[in-house]
């Protein structure tokens, strides 16, 4: 296995088992497998900014940690409390119905989506299309059909509220 592989693993081990990581934890984690990789060396954050840009999901939390969230911006493989539990079956239900789930729930979920559009609109309003990679803008057009859709699904919750 290459060394760039190994990183890949082991990152996707951390955020698989804990949902967050540090740059010392996957140095730390690659030398208890016999892989030593030089405080110097930049393989490790090359390796998980590649992986940023692959995966929006990767959020960077401050200098050398990093976070794995779901797509609607909910830390993942946090320790849930009954309340985020309950929260989470609001979701779940592909028909849109809002199954047994309380009005704070749902009002919650509205919260964090709310949270998750104005970042999403603010990146895309800061955008500069021109000037950038046909990468870039599939992200974009991404981020702007993820928009759509949080706006569909609020629109199917509020009804079922009434």
């Amino acid at each position: 296995m290459s060394l760039r592989a190994s990183v890949i693993k082991t990152i996707q081990e951390l955020f698989d088992s804990q949902g967050i990581l540090t740059v010392a934890e996957v140095r730390e984690r690659l030398k208890e497998s016999g892989i030593n990789i030089s405080p110097n060396s930049t393989i490790i954050r090359s390796t998980i900014y590649q992986l940023k840009e692959k995966d929006s999901r990767i959020r960077r939390e401050g200098r050398g940690t990093y976070r794995l969230v779901s797509e609607n911006g909910e830390f993942v493989n946090e320790k849930l409390d009954k309340k985020a539990i309950a929260t989470q079956n609001i979701v779940s239900d592909a028909t849109g119905e809002i199954t047994s789930v309380e009005n704070d729930n749902v009002i919650s979920y509205l919260n964090r989506t709310e949270k998750e559009v104005i970042t999403i609109l603010s990146q895309i309003e800061k955008f500069k299309w021109l000037q950038c990679t046909e990468a870039e803008v599939i992200l974009m057009r991404k981020r702007c059909a993820r928009v759509q859709e949080l706006y569909e699904t609020i629109g199917l919750k509020l009804q079922k509220l009434h």
